[in-house]
């Protein structure tokens, strides 16, 4: 493998997207995609063995951002390891939902399970007046997300246990959203998942444990007239809408992600305070 051109029928015969080749190979190399695409013939030098080891690795599944060690997100590049969830772009929907509320000049927002911080360091990023909360029961994850924080010289409130547990009582937010494990412990999707934290994306009850827990607790936790964002998996959303509805929110809906299927819903607290839940 001495050139580009093999490089890429190397990753072929591997049967590694070319897409995800050229992204090992622009990070490895520092050749951009039009210098790949036009100079078949450019050797590659020193990087041919780690190339050769990038697509090895590729090709029994490791996801590419770990391979490299960071995944765009938002506009921004966060890092990344085995620690957390390598960060989807369905997940912008996410981040776009909380960025089109009505909220406070100076709101205050909390994101749960946080992993790598990239729903949390984009909202931040986007609306630096509001305050940013973020939890995760993971130390590991929470120390990337820090790392990527301070490469953004970003200010978020690091909270490290399981989901509310680690909040003072009485502490309200404008909202709160979250990204949490959703796919049943037999989902097929696993096996392209594997390389991935199980706990970051396995629950009980069919994949709604945590779902179901995070709707519960919530209102201890919101203001009034304050949103809940989910996301969640893509035949979960009828469900989730009923246990919004049945909790007590109000303006409930969902939103289709970039496939048109439906992966985030919300719904609004009224304004009834209930004393927090922990469960």
């Amino acid at each position: 493998m001495k050139s580009i051109a093999d490089a890429f029928a190397r990753a072929a015969e591997l049967g590694i997207e070319r897409a995800d080749a050229m992204v090992l190979m622009s990070a490895r190399t520092g050749f951009t995609r039009a210098t790949l695409l036009a100079f078949g013939e450019r050797e590659l030098a020193l990087h041919a063995a780690q190339l050769e080891d990038d697509f090895a690795q590729r090709a029994q599944g490791v996801p590419v951002a770990y391979l490299i060690g960071y995944q765009e997100f938002f506009g921004l590049r966060l890092q990344v390891s085995p620690a957390v969830l390598v960060p989807r772009a369905d997940t912008e929907i996410v981040v776009e939902a909380i960025l089109a509320a009505e909220l406070p000049q100076h709101a205050q927002v909390l994101d749960l399970g946080t992993g790598s911080g990239a729903i949390a360091l984009a909202v931040k990023s986007q609306r630096p007046d509001w305050h940013v909360t973020a939890v995760d029961q993971s130390s590991a994850a929470l120390e990337i997300a820090q790392q990527n924080a301070k490469t953004y010289q970003l200010a978020i409130e690091w909270r490290l246990g399981d989901w509310f547990a680690p909040l003072e009582n009485g502490q309200r937010f404008d909202l709160i959203a979250s990204n949490p494990p959703y796919l049943d412990a037999r989902d097929a999707h696993l096996h392209d998942l594997r390389f991935e934290p199980l706990q970051a994306l396995t629950a009980a009850n069919s994949g709604l444990a945590d779902l179901q827990h995070i709707v519960n607790c919530a209102p201890g936790f919101l203001r009034a007239k304050a949103w809940l964002m989910l996301e969640h998996g893509y035949q979960q959303s009828q469900q989730v809408r009923t246990l919004l509805l049945t909790r007590g929110f109000e303006k409930v809906r969902s939103i289709k992600d970039l496939a048109g299927i439906e992966r985030v819903s919300m719904g609004l607290w009224p304004g009834t305070q209930h004393p927090p839940t922990r469960e």
